[in-house]
């Protein structure tokens, strides 16, 4: 009897370990799912934000400046949180997602909308693809910026032209900037411009003449010719019309090279087109047929196109 009653203690005491065993598993297996859900639904929140940093292009309204910004974000992606093999971002979170390639479609030739064919860098019958960190349409925008930022003016006429001209007008050599470009392009078509063809400058009378040396100075904002002498008399028109030669192309009519090599000619070319991008009107297309916008892995954006309407916002 007494061992009848140790057989059932201890059979109870088997039982009710099984029990607690099989409640501790369920109370794991419980917490192992929420675990699971909770990383699922912070997973799908990370690509619901990642997303919507793209999202908010995909319209038909975006102007050049839209593109621009978003041809940043794409190429910043790419270099730093996209790879083929696994990166790191600062905070030490892991990457290994399939880069954004950005696509954007000039359609048709349009050189007509540059300043000089010759030297048209966007406005061009290509479509431009953006995959890895660089591009040919960055490149190409690259080199207008470059220019707007890190190209010399000119010297302005120095003692060497005039001898009585004081040594501090040629103390300060700027940088071109796009209030510079801004300004002389549109003094470029104004009736004051000195972008005048040689046969009509000679025509001016002498009051014109000056006029559109002082409009030039303006537009670069310093005394780029100086007008008057240390004695503030006029500069005599023989030494305006000597600089004017030196200056500018007789058949061109275009101002020498600068030191980059570029006339200021071809510069306010690159800047006008870099201008008439940043107004153009672009919409976002949806992908063709073997072309997603979102990747199948990741659910995240990986594909976006967009094309010029050929109209300005």
């Amino acid at each position: 009897m007494e061992n009848a009653a140790k057989a059932l203690l201890i059979a109870g005491s088997v039982l009710l370990g099984i029990i607690v065993l099989s409640i501790f598993m369920i109370m794991v297996n419980s917490l192992t799912d929420y675990q699971q859900a909770q990383t699922q639904i912070e997973k799908n929140q990370d690509i619901v934000a990642f997303n919507n940093q793209f999202q908010g292009y995909m319209r038909s309204d975006l102007a050049g400046t839209d593109i621009l910004s978003l041809i940043n974000k794409v190429t910043y992606y790419n270099k730093a949180k996209a790879s083929d093999a696994i990166g790191a971002d600062d905070a030490g979170n892991q990457y290994v997602y399939e880069p954004i390639t950005l696509v954007v479609n000039m359609n048709d030739n349009n050189s007509d909308l540059a300043m000089d064919g010759n030297n048209n860098l966007i406005f061009v019958n290509s479509k431009f693809t953006i995959k890895g960190d660089t591009s040919e349409l960055d490149n190409n925008l690259s080199v207008i910026r470059e220019l707007l930022k890190n190209t010399l003016m000119p010297k302005s006429p120095t003692v060497a032209y005039h001898d009585s001209l004081p040594v501090d007008y040629n103390s300060i050599q700027p940088y071109y900037s796009e209030g510079i470009f801004k300004a002389l392009l549109e003094n470029y078509n104004s009736t004051e411009s000195i972008f005048i063809a040689r046969d009509e400058f000679d025509s001016l009378s002498e009051a014109e003449i000056r006029q559109r040396f002082r409009s030039f100075n303006i537009a670069v904002g310093k005394t780029f010719f100086p007008l008057i002498n240390k004695d503030n008399k006029p500069i005599n028109i023989d030494s305006l019309k000597s600089w004017w030669n030196d200056y500018f192309d007789k058949s061109r009519y275009t101002i020498q090279k600068d030191s980059e090599g570029n006339t200021i000619e071809k510069e306010l070319a690159y800047y006008y087109e870099y201008a008439q991008f940043q107004r153009g009107k672009f919409e976002f297309v949806q992908p063709g047929a073997g072309q997603e916008t979102y990747s199948s892995n990741t659910g995240r954006v990986k594909y976006m196109e967009f094309k010029f309407t050929g109209e300005f916002i």
